[in-house]
C-alpha cells in the first residue's frame, strides 16, 4: 500500500513538473544581422540563412522593411560566392 501511495505521488510530481516546463516561455527567435550574413563563407551557411529569414519572416518576427534589408545582403552575397567559383 505504501508504495502505490509512493508510485502515485511520484507520478503526479513528475507530471507537475513537466507541465511547468511546457508553460515556459518560449525562447527569443534569433535574428541574423547583416554582417553575419555577408560573411558567409560558404553556400551551405548562405541557405542556411535564407531559410531562417522566410521562417521569421512568415512567422511575423522581422517585418518586411527588415525582411527586404536581409535579403539584400543575403542575394549579394550570394552572387559573391557563385562569381567567386
Amino acid at each position: 500500500m505504501i508504495g502505490l501511495l509512493g508510485l502515485i505521488t511520484g507520478g503526479l510530481a513528475l507530471f507537475l513538473t513537466l507541465s511547468k516546463k511546457g508553460e515556459a516561455a518560449p525562447p527569443e527567435s534569433y535574428i541574423p544581422t547583416a554582417e553575419e550574413i555577408s560573411s558567409s563563407q560558404s553556400t551551405d551557411k548562405l541557405n542556411a540563412y535564407y531559410d531562417q529569414l522566410s521562417e521569421l519572416y512568415i512567422s511575423g518576427v522581422i517585418d518586411y522593411e527588415n525582411y527586404m534589408e536581409l535579403w539584400s545582403v543575403y542575394e549579394a552575397r550570394y552572387n559573391e560566392l557563385i562569381e567567386g567559383s
